[in-house]
């Protein structure tokens, strides 16, 4: 196999030049809140248009087996933001600085897929756009046609969508919520870390259903002297829970989305104020 020196960047074009005629094409681009992405580098990290999700590449730190877990990791939880698996992936592109490697330690990427593999290269190369990372992945995914929220009941009380464990993979471990109907009024929530066998109780909510409103309240471990923040639900659109308290530091916002009901795109922001700063949790349902 031939190698090649490639720098792998995802250029954006907002109108494309077609026998000298324009032709607009409708593109929907997506950073995560890495702005330097689009104002330095020039690209996005992924690129929807219709229901095809192009997804720049991405790389990770470690020794090369840290690297190719960490990689798909990634690759996953982005999915999850579509509510998507890799069995939505049709193309593969792995570049690498050691085909060996990648051969020796495919038994790491196999997994994600199930045995649904898709179409799929792998190509040598001298270095990365990073010197200190030996494996990008990008990929390319189908969305099916019927968007699985519009079979979804849409509701205002989430009690049915949220009871049940989520889990969320991460590089360092996984993070579980669990969630349970206490009453008409009440759901009860924990969340864990879960690493090395070790499971370590991070926060604890109550959803609350009061007179004036709907209230998220975490008591987070080591946080506000173990005193509970009320967040007050704002929006429930779309099977989408907003809560906003706007004179909290941080976060100022949480919402859950619930892609479909085994899929469920969670985060907490800075709000209107600072609404690059954020943390994403990308859940899918095991109970």
């Amino acid at each position: 196999m031939k190698l090649y020196l490639v720098v792998i960047l995802f250029f954006i074009v907002q109108n494309s030049h077609i026998n000298g005629q324009v032709a607009d094409i409708l593109k929907e681009k997506y950073h995560w809140g890495i702005i330097t992405q689009d104002t330095v580098y020039g690209y996005a990290g992924v690129v929807r248009q219709g229901n095809t999700l192009y997804f720049s590449g991405v790389t990770a730190s470690g020794d090369f087996p840290t690297q190719v877990n960490k990689v798909y990791i990634t690759h996953e939880n982005n999915l999850k933001r579509f509510g998507a698996t890799f069995q939505n992936v049709v193309k593969e592109n792995i570049f690498t600085t050691s085909i060996d490697s990648i051969k020796k330690y495919a038994y790491i990427r196999k997994p994600f897929y199930h045995q649904d593999y898709p179409a799929a290269t792998w190509i040598g190369i001298n270095e990365l756009f990073l010197p200190d990372r030996d494996i990008e992945v990008e990929l390319i995914a189908q969305l099916p046609n019927i968007d699985p929220k519009a079979s979804m009941k849409e509701i205002t009380w989430p009690a049915d969508l949220l009871q049940g464990q989520w889990l969320m993979n991460t590089p360092r471990g996984q993070i579980m919520e669990s969630w349970r109907v206490l009453s008409s009024n009440i759901i009860l929530g924990h969340t864990y870390s879960i690493s090395n066998g070790d499971t370590s109780l991070i926060e604890s909510i109550n959803l609350l259903k009061e007179s004036d409103g709907i209230y998220y309240v975490p008591i987070v471990k080591d946080q506000n002297q173990g005193k509970a923040t009320r967040f007050k639900m704002t929006s429930a659109e779309n099977n989408t829970f907003i809560f906003e308290n706007r004179s909290h530091d941080f976060p100022k916002r949480i919402v859950y989305d619930f892609k479909s009901p085994d899929i469920l795109h969670a985060w907490v922001g800075g709000g209107v104020d600072t609404p690059s700063k954020r943390s994403d949790f990308f859940y899918h349902r095991i109970r």
